[in-house]
């Protein structure tokens, strides 16, 4: 194992091409597994410091940025804790939200929303925004040379590279997915919730929002208070329609088969049908094991 860089060195000088995959499955394989001949203090050293994970996490930032000095870059990488990714993808109604707010309040990472970031380009009269309420009101998926600048701006916002981020109903196709991996944006995990068309009608249906605050009511499952105020100024979302829905899920379904095999590897996925709080202990547990030193 110690002896992995001289390995390469003399695989390249002879003339032989080093497998990165391999050999970082090698490297991984030595800690997790202890398949190696590593003195059981070193091995246990390496596995308590999550030096495996480490290791994967600057690769992954070499990789992405390709530095001009590796060196450079890599002190200051190693001078700030890493900083939880997560996306959070599953048809409308699922429950995304809720699940994601959860995540943000016990991360500490920042919620962002594809679906808040169009309306507040909307509510802005923005150029953006009206060729984006077009599409919304028929309930068909935004254009990506709209979309995706406005995610990517978002995540490279200084709140959510110090905090990391939690992102909801993003991508929602493959090109999408593609798109944003190029440029660096790839999850810790990506949670995939699943539903029954009819159990996310009956969640959309009771779906109401309080345009004062931003916050998101169910009238059956999280019923606002008994305040006149505040019951008169509730709004259903516009695209909160049957129809609307049915175009949602068709478009979902052609599409989220490619965009799982985009996540394979960091992919959880997790059944949306049961109620909020059996799905949260199942995702929270998930997130204990991938960021340790959270409250999780």
């Amino acid at each position: 194992f110690f002896r992995a860089p001289f390995f390469c060195k003399q695989l390249q000088s002879s003339g032989s091409t080093v497998d990165l995959n391999v050999l970082l499955n090698t490297f991984y394989l030595c800690i997790m597994d202890g398949s190696s001949s590593l003195p059981p203090k070193a091995l246990e050293y390496l596995q308590r410091k999550g030096v495996a994970q480490l290791m994967e996490n600057v690769m992954h930032e070499l990789m992405v940025t390709m530095p001009e000095d590796p060196v450079d870059f890599l002190i200051n990488f190693l001078k700030y804790p890493e900083v939880p990714k997560v996306m959070v993808t599953g048809p409308p109604g699922v429950g995304k939200r809720t699940q994601c707010e959860r995540m943000q309040e016990v991360l500490g990472s920042v919620y962002v929303s594809t679906g808040d970031l169009l309306r507040a380009e909307v509510q802005k009269g923005s150029k953006i925004g009206l060729e984006a309420d077009g599409y919304m009101q028929r309930g068909v998926l935004v254009p990506d040379a709209i979309i995706i600048p406005l995610v990517k701006a978002r995540l490279v916002e200084e709140d959510c590279k110090s905090k990391g981020w939690c992102l909801n109903g993003f991508p929602r196709t493959r090109a999408q997915a593609l798109a944003v991996q190029s440029s660096g944006v790839i999850p810790h995990r990506f949670v995939c919730l699943q539903c029954a068309a009819d159990v996310c009608w009956e969640r959309i249906e009771g779906r109401r929002k309080d345009p004062e605050t931003g916050k998101v009511y169910h009238l059956k499952f999280f019923p606002p208070a008994e305040d006149e105020e505040l019951l008169a100024r509730l709004e259903q979302r516009a695209d909160d329609t049957r129809e609307a829905l049915e175009m949602r899920l068709e478009e979902y379904n052609r599409n989220i088969v490619e965009i799982q095999a985009a996540y394979e590897k960091m992919m959880v996925q997790v059944d949306g049908n049961r109620d909020a709080d059996t799905v949260w202990q199942e995702i929270e547990a998930v997130l204990a094991e991938r960021f340790p030193n959270c409250s999780a």
